[in-house]
């Protein structure tokens, strides 16, 4: 597959349709979602592409920013994905890194850009994405992918006071309680306006 430019909102593609394409890779391995900020509509928009996959996959989330929600978390553990949540200790440093990565038993693809898993990160928004193949019997694709394994895989053990599991029995009560996650219920996702022609919208 070579690689794609997405800029959704201003082209047919959004990043819903680009993490259906990621777990389509034959034999898929490991899947690694790492974002800023979660909402838990943005986790029901990728959800049966996830759910397949659940056992080989997780999340790495940015808290303490905001914006990333308990409801989320929680809707990230029914799925049955391993859940790590990021907190660089400061409302003020942001963990923003927004990489989709899924591999499989010849090539790994991965969507690298602006994208969070949110309904605007995913749907509404203008984003911008380049979506890219590695091919893994290429010493050099290969690398790449050995690296992002091997950096977001290793996050929690190189930062564990900042990166922690979420146990799957986690209730939503208890994550509510966190004061680094967001209440859905009284911090609302903000609404947003149609782009004519196009297939998303602009805050």
């Amino acid at each position: 597959m070579p690689p794609k430019f997405i800029l959704q909102g201003l082209t047919p593609q959004n990043h819903v349709s680009a993490v259906a394409d990621l777990v389509q890779v034959d034999g898929v391995k490991v899947v690694l979602l790492s974002v800023a900020f979660v909402s838990s509509t943005g986790v029901q928009l990728i959800a049966d592409h996830l759910e397949p996959h659940a056992d080989n996959t997780t999340v790495f989330a940015g808290i303490r920013n905001g914006i990333t929600s308990a409801q989320a978390i929680r809707a990230l553990l029914d799925i049955g994905v391993a859940v790590k949540t990021v907190d660089t200790g400061s409302a003020h440093v942001v963990f923003h890194p927004k990489l989709y990565y899924a591999r499989g038993a010849k090539v790994a693809r991965l969507p690298v850009g602006s994208a969070n898993l949110t309904t605007g990160g995913l749907n509404n928004n203008v984003e911008a994405s380049v979506a890219l193949e590695l091919n893994l019997s290429s010493p050099e694709d290969r690398q790449v992918a050995e690296a992002i394994e091997k950096e977001l895989g290793g996050l929690q053990a190189k930062h564990p006071d900042n990166v922690a599991g979420v146990s799957a029995k986690t209730t939503l009560a208890k994550l509510l309680a966190d004061p680094r996650l967001v209440d859905e219920r009284v911090a609302p996702a903000r609404t947003v306006s149609k782009l004519s022609g196009g297939s998303g919208a602009l805050n």
